[in-house]
C-alpha cells in the first residue's frame, strides 16, 4: 500500500495496518485450507453480500454490534 493511499484511509477514519493484517490472516487461513482460487473468490463474494445487507448501519458501526445473517 503506497503512502498516499494509506494517508487517505487514515483521513477517512480507517486503520490501514489492521486492514492489511486481517486480510493477510484471511489469505493465510484460506491457503492453509487448500482452497482453490475459484473457491476463494466465492467466499469473498459471499462475505461481500453478507456485509452489503448490513449497509443500513453507519459505516463506523462495529461488526460485533450488527446482527449479521448469512
Amino acid at each position: 500500500m503506497n503512502k498516499r493511499l494509506r494517508q487517505a484511509m487514515i483521513l477517512a477514519g480507517k486503520r490501514p495496518d489492521k486492514i492489511i493484517q486481517l486480510a493477510d490472516d484471511c489469505m493465510q487461513k484460506l491457503t492453509s485450507e487448500d482452497i482453490t482460487l475459484d473457491e476463494a473468490k466465492s467466499i469473498v463474494s459471499r462475505m461481500a453480500r453478507i456485509l452489503e445487507a448490513s449497509e443500513r448501519y453507519e459505516p463506523k458501526t462495529l461488526l460485533r454490534d450488527i446482527p449479521l445473517r448469512s
